[in-house]
């Protein structure tokens, strides 16, 4: 048990870029961080009396096994493709599917198309990050968006315009990804970022603002990272 709480506590650290973002959205509109299913998904009727499974932001999807020695549960997904946090498979939205987990595994998905920022894992947020990680799941084609947030974290300065919002706009095709990055507010923040491409291949072509980037393909995990200029 201590190893999978120290795994999750962990996660937690790993999770927070993310979750600051979300923070700073429900400041600013009051749009939920966790949310219902129907909350995104209004039209779909197969969501309108899921009670055990939410979302984090609009492109997470949690589905928690909450019954002692259970190590399977149907998970319903909605509509476009979803990526399974751990292995990266890939399961078809609209539709449900049993899904195994043990003790230690949390179902996660994540919406085919979107990001997510993670930071690296530490013993208190006191550390400062070295690095912010930005996941994007690729699709095989359309376009998506993603913002990144980050200020001080301890002043009201925010308010006077120092914080740092980072816009990514996402465009697919089957065999590349285009990305486009824009910048707001006056706070410099002290980590630097890469990108983290999943569902690519070694061959996928990544243009970020314009210029091509040269990435490392990471086979074990099916990852290509691309370093920030």
């Amino acid at each position: 048990y201590e190893r999978i709480i120290k795994k999750y506590i962990q996660m937690r650290y790993e999770w927070l870029p993310h979750l600051y973002t979300l923070f700073a959205e429900a400041h600013e509109t009051g749009v939920p961080i966790m949310r219902p299913l129907v909350f995104e998904y209004p039209d779909d009727e197969n969501t309108y009396n899921l009670y055990d499974e939410f979302l984090v932001g609009a492109n997470v999807l949690i589905a928690p096994i909450m019954t002692p020695s259970t190590t399977h549960r149907v998970v319903y997904l909605p509509k476009g493709k979803w990526v399974d946090y751990w292995t990266n498979d890939v399961f078809e939205g609209g539709n449900y599917h049993l899904i195994h987990a043990d003790l230690d595994t949390l179902p996660i998905f994540v919406k085919q198309g979107s990001a997510i920022a993670f930071g690296d894992v530490k013993r208190s947020t006191d550390m400062r990050d070295e690095r912010r990680v930005i996941h994007v799941y690729k699709a095989s084609e359309g376009k998506a968006a993603y913002t990144l947030y980050d200020d001080d974290g301890q002043t009201f300065a925010y308010e006077k315009g120092q914080y740092f919002r980072m816009n990514i706009n996402m465009e697919y095709s089957e065999h590349s990804v285009h990305l486009v990055t824009k910048t707001e507010g006056t706070y410099e923040p002290s980590w630097k970022w890469l990108f983290a491409i999943h569902g690519a291949t070694e061959q996928t072509k990544v243009v970020v603002n314009g210029n091509e980037q040269h990435g490392t393909w990471d086979d074990e995990r099916r990852i290509l990272w691309i370093k920030s200029e």
